[in-house]
């Protein structure tokens, strides 16, 4: 899904040598990110022109970009991120007023996105080609199998959509043919569910309401009905998480806490490297403790109810943000440091009603 691109740009540079350069010099990552804050800032001021400038799409889909949903507008917007000191965007808009889950396909240049508003997964091909403000219909539809879907993951020929109903909680897997979305099994979770990330036939998801995260190990070879999780796990000072994202190049987890759902201040992110050998470490219903993960937390985040992730190549970080100022798509550079972050986005793109990012890295 992520490869490395074969060039950085120079902002990109630039944050890196200064990420070199503070991790060298400071212990904690507070510090050396104000100083850093300090160094770019005139630098952003004059970016700010740059934010949500329509660009048609040219057909060349190369390099990284982010492709994000929304619960109030009938859209989804695609970012080009290749270049952080001039983001451009284009949108299309779908109709769909209430939309979570977005998966790009870079080989069939397909943008599957969930539609809360029709209760049904949408693809819309021909995705590089979209025109800014473009209205667009799918080209073809699943069916109506679920009344409150979230995320959606794609693994291979599999499409799963999380279904967040008390009392009724669903894995929901499809199949995608060609032109087709067909419903394949349902599996019953006894859980809140949210973020969901298949990997290597290994199912990640989180447990909504709590700061907990489920591992479901072969998780397609379940037969359908009931499914209970491998090993679950909570993360020390996480209050509730909703998104996810690991990299298993990297070998990094992050995820998410919306904290008080009603607050638009107390959000976070958390941040688990070397992963793999942190989960395999902990046991069954234990606790990853705060030593074993580094988190972003604090006024100066603009972190309030961050209801996804998605964690680039050369570890920059971006957040869907739900609350704070209406919707934001929030970039961060990694932390460098283990202590408490309370520090200033990278950068920072108003986006209302903010609900699922996905990024596509290609060479």
């Amino acid at each position: 899904m992520k490869h490395f691109t074969s060039t950085l740009s120079p902002l990109r540079f630039v944050a890196l040598f200064s990420l070199a350069f503070s991790t060298f010099c400071f212990t904690g990552c507070k510090e050396g990110y104000d100083i850093f804050e300090d160094i770019k800032g005139n630098i952003e001021d004059n970016e700010d022109m740059d934010d949500g400038d329509e660009k048609d799409m040219d057909g060349d889909m190369n390099g990284s970009w982010l492709f994000a949903s929304t619960n109030t507008g009938g859209n989804f917007t695609i970012f080009d991120v290749n270049d952080l000191n001039k983001i451009r965007t284009t949108t299309a808009m779908t109709g769909n007023m209430d939309a979570d889950g977005i998966y790009y396909d870079a080989n069939k240049d397909i943008v599957y996105q969930l539609s809360r508003t029709q209760s049904q997964v949408n693809a819309y091909t021909d995705a590089s080609w979209t025109k800014g403000g473009e209205d667009v219909s799918p080209a073809f539809s699943s069916t109506s199998d679920f009344t409150n879907g979230r995320e959606i993951t794609v693994s291979g020929d599999k499409l799963i959509v999380a279904e967040d109903v008390d009392e009724m909680n669903r894995l929901i897997v499809y199949t995608l043919g060609d032109g087709t979305i067909t419903l394949d099994k349902i599996y019953n979770v006894h859980f809140n569910l949210w973020g969901i990330q298949l990997v290597d036939g290994t199912l990640y998801a989180v447990k909504d309401v709590t700061n907990m995260l489920a591992v479901f190990e072969g998780f397609l070879s379940n037969p359908e009905g009931d499914i209970q999780p491998t090993k679950s796990v909570a993360i020390e000072e996480l209050v509730r998480t909703h998104g996810l994202n690991y990299d298993a190049s990297q070998d990094i987890m992050v995820m998410t806490d919306i904290g008080d759902a009603g607050s638009d201040s107390d959000g976070g992110l958390y941040i688990i490297p070397e992963f793999s050998k942190v989960l395999m470490d902990t046991d069954d219903e234990g606790t990853i403790s705060k030593d074993e993960h580094l988190h972003f937390r604090g006024d100066k985040t603009m972190l309030g109810n961050p209801v996804d992730v998605a964690i680039s190549a050369d570890k920059m970080l971006y957040v869907a943000e739900r609350a704070n100022g209406g919707g934001q798509i929030l970039v961060f550079n990694y932390p460098n440091g283990s202590e408490y972050c309370n520090v200033k986005p990278f950068k920072t793109i108003a986006y209302e009603g903010a609900s699922a990012v996905y990024l596509s890295e290609e060479e």
